[in-house]
C-alpha cells in the first residue's frame, strides 16, 4: 500500500498464492472489495483491503483473466480470455456470460460510458479483425459498432473511449490514440 501518494509503497504482508501472476486488477469501493484476475482463470477477492483472499464463482477457467470492471450500477465484469465477458451481481458469487452477438471473437476489453447504460467492448478475431461492439446495459446482445483497421490496437492491454465517442485510446507500448473515420 502507499500512504503519500504513490511514492513508496510497503507491502501489506498478504501474498496471493497461485501460481503464476495476476493480470487484472480492480477496486469496488462502494461495497469495500478488491478483486485479483490471474492469468488461470480465476477472479480472488478481499473485503479486508488484501490482508486475506477469496475465491470467487470463477476459479481456474485456464483462460487468462484480461480485465475486471467494476460499476457501481451493474456490478463486476471480467474478461476471460476465449470464454468472453462475464458480470456478477452479487460480489462474485454467481456469473451471467454476456457474449450474445461476439461469436468468433476474443474478448479483451470492456468499457462504460460514466452516467450512461452504454457499453463498449474491444474484441478481435485471430488474425482477422479488432472491431469495437456497443450495447445498452439491458440489451441481451452485442451489435458491432466499428471495425478497427490500426494495427496500434494489437496487443494493446487497455483502452478508454472518449465520452464523444470519436477516439480510442490504448496502447501496447505508449499511449495513441484511434479516430474513427
Amino acid at each position: 500500500k502507499s500512504t503519500n501518494g504513490g511514492e513508496s509503497w510497503t507491502s501489506i504482508g498478504t501474498r496471493i498464492e497461485l501460481e503464476g501472476s495476476n493480470t487484472a486488477l480492480a477496486i469496488d469501493a462502494h461495497n469495500n472489495i478488491v478483486y485479483v484476475g490471474h492469468n488461470n482463470g480465476s477472479v480472488l477477492k478481499s473485503t479486508n483491503n488484501g490482508l486475506t483472499w477469496d475465491t470467487t464463482a470463477i476459479t481456474n477457467w485456464g483462460h487468462i483473466v484480461s480485465q475486471l470492471f467494476v460499476d457501481p450500477e451493474t456490478g463486476l465484469y471480467a474478461c476471460i480470455g476465449r470464454l468472453g465477458i462475464w458480470n456478477s451481481t452479487d460480489s462474485g458469487a454467481n456469473w451471467s456470460n454476456l457474449n450474445a452477438g461476439l461469436a468468433s471473437f476474443v474478448s479483451v476489453k470492456i468499457d462504460k460510458i460514466p452516467n450512461t447504460n452504454e457499453m463498449f467492448a474491444l474484441a478481435y478475431r485471430i488474425g482477422i479483425e479488432w472491431a469495437l461492439f456497443t450495447k445498452q446495459v439491458n440489451d441481451s446482445s452485442w451489435s458491432k459498432f466499428k471495425v478497427l483497421q490500426d494495427s496500434l490496437l494489437l496487443n494493446s492491454n487497455d483502452f478508454v473511449i472518449t465520452g464523444d465517442l470519436r477516439h480510442i485510446l490504448a496502447g501496447p507500448s505508449g499511449l495513441y490514440r484511434y479516430t474513427f473515420p
